[in-house]
């Protein structure tokens, strides 16, 4: 066999390996119901935290797929495999900030917290100039980064851009729940 005949047998078997494992993860109940936790659980955390939910399941796979190319063209193959261990160091972590997401969301939820969606509605009843605002300088700041970001190349500019999202994650945590905090206080105001 030559190994023009052995590259596409290798594709095949794989396929079929991996056909064969999802179908008998499928009949696993043990395994079933872990899923259908996990589902819950990701469900919940989307409820009360959705951009970071967003973070950490999307976030990271733009900056791989096209900084990958990008870093093998700047540092050729030994870069690549730096960005390959710095990856492979991330998943843990992102793996106990998904945990950590997962616990918070069950206590606001013990709390009683109707979550983000409710949040916001009481930002925009009470607050909407400033709410609005906000969105309007988030809006120009990614405009203006993502022109800036585009003469430097596209894959630069993807890559960046994605980043400055996953970096600016927290910033709008902090500012909605300043503001959804001075809601809530005219609330009560309100309603006494």
């Amino acid at each position: 066999m030559t190994q023009n005949e052995i590259l596409p047998l290798a594709f095949v078997a794989f396929f079929v390996l991996l056909i064969l494992s999802i179908v008998f993860a499928s009949k696993n109940k043990k395994l079933m119901n872990q899923v259908k936790e996990n589902t819950k659980k990701q469900k919940l955390v989307a409820k009360h935290y959705p951009t970071y939910d967003f973070a950490l399941r999307y976030g990271f796979v733009v900056p791989i797929t096209f900084g990958g190319p990008l870093v093998l063209q700047t540092y050729g193959l030994t870069g690549g495999f730096v960005v390959l261990g710095l990856i492979l160091f991330l998943l843990p972590l992102l793996h106990m900030a998904s945990l950590f997401l997962q616990e918070q969301a069950r206590l606001r939820e013990a709390e009683g917290d109707e979550g983000f969606l409710a949040r916001r509605e009481l930002i925009k009843k009470h607050n909407s100039a400033n709410y609005n605002a906000y969105i309007i300088i988030s809006a120009f700041g990614g405009s203006f980064l993502g022109l800036y970001l585009y003469d430097f190349g596209i894959l630069q500019a993807i890559t960046f851009g994605s980043l400055s999202i996953l970096l600016f994650t927290p910033v709008e945590h902090l500012v909605l729940h300043k503001l959804y905090e001075k809601s809530k206080l005219r609330e009560q105001k309100q309603n006494e």
